[in-house]
């Protein structure tokens, strides 16, 4: 029958065109909110920059040390730390044992700065109680 065939190449067509234009309004609504849900920026070593760490070596020197940090997310990640040589002064002996607080393992220290030509964190001592908190 010409007529059921007639009729089924109408549905067809109008289905077909019916999936168009539900993909460009769909499109276009995609692309006019775009701007209210910014991506986020993918992780990064520099967000770790400020977080306290835990200290994994038996010491932290000018050239090597590693640290454990805890990411926003609550996962860990080991990290290679650094400590800056103390500058000698008159009122501070310089040589070994002219640091403050030593960066021992399972001492806590605080992530400072990142080198990226290094790819490593600089760390100093942290202590909890000193910590202002958020309010200061």
């Amino acid at each position: 029958d010409t007529g059921s065939a007639t009729r089924a190449v109408l549905a067809v067509a109008v289905l077909a065109g019916s999936l168009l234009l539900a993909w460009g309004a769909v499109r276009l609504l995609v692309h006019r909110f775009r701007r209210f849900f910014p991506a986020e920026p993918p992780p990064s070593r520099l967000d770790f920059v400020g977080s306290v760490c835990t200290i994994r070596t038996g010491t932290v020197t000018a050239v090597f040390g590693q640290a454990e940090v805890v990411s926003r997310d609550g996962s860990t990640a080991i990290v290679q730390v650094r400590r800056a040589e103390p500058l000698p002064s008159p009122s501070r002996p310089s040589g070994p044992g002219a640091e403050d607080a030593p960066l021992v393992m399972g001492g806590t220290g605080l992530l400072y700065a990142y080198d990226e030509d290094g790819e490593f964190f600089w760390v100093a001592s942290y202590d909890a109680a000193l910590d202002p908190g958020p309010n200061a």
